[in-house]
């Protein structure tokens, strides 16, 4: 009829609501990557936390945003975003696992003796894990902090997908 009775506008209504109040939990964080305000969620706005937490470059988090953009707008919005955030979430557990697995003193931060004593028993030699600390120690002090780990380690996108043998092979 072109119109809406009452009961649909309702109907509509309360399921606004339970589409709003699935969102709520993750709002905070939607403010964090869309730090513009603009109401949805780029890949350039997204780049600067996901190279911190995971390592990524722009192409990683172009992928990572294309997944999870269902209706095709280089952009996530709320909606869209709350699958990304869940992926993330998972990813960056993987990252921190890792991390608290050679960070063997717990200090935050992975000096050559605790690479060694994490890579040694996978097959690497001393020249590669000094090769490694060279290459990703940023800020020159011969150990790899959180961020350093992170490009390091380089978690695929695609983790749940990849073959049981291949999920170490970052290791």
């Amino acid at each position: 009829s072109g119109a809406i009775t009452f009961d649909e506008f309702v109907l509509a209504m309360v399921e606004r609501a339970k589409m709003n109040q699935a969102i709520a939990p993750i709002k905070e964080q939607f403010r964090v990557y869309d730090y513009r305000g603009r109401g949805y969620i780029t890949a350039d706005e997204a780049y600067p936390i996901l190279s911190r937490e995971l390592g990524f470059d722009m192409n990683k988090t172009e992928s990572l945003v294309d997944m999870y953009d269902k209706n095709r707008d280089y952009r996530l919005s709320i909606h869209e975003f709350k699958s990304f955030l869940e992926k993330v979430n998972e990813l960056k557990a993987k990252v921190q696992a890792a991390f608290r697995e050679f960070d063997v003193d717990g200090d935050g931060y992975i000096s050559y003796e605790e690479m060694r004593q994490t890579m040694l028993p996978r097959g690497y030699q001393d020249n590669e894990i000094y090769n490694i600390i060279l290459k990703y120690d940023k800020d020159g002090d011969q150990r790899l902090n959180y961020e350093e780990f992170a490009k390091f380690w380089d978690v695929p996108i695609f983790w749940n997908l990849l073959p049981h043998s291949m999920k170490h092979e970052t290791d």
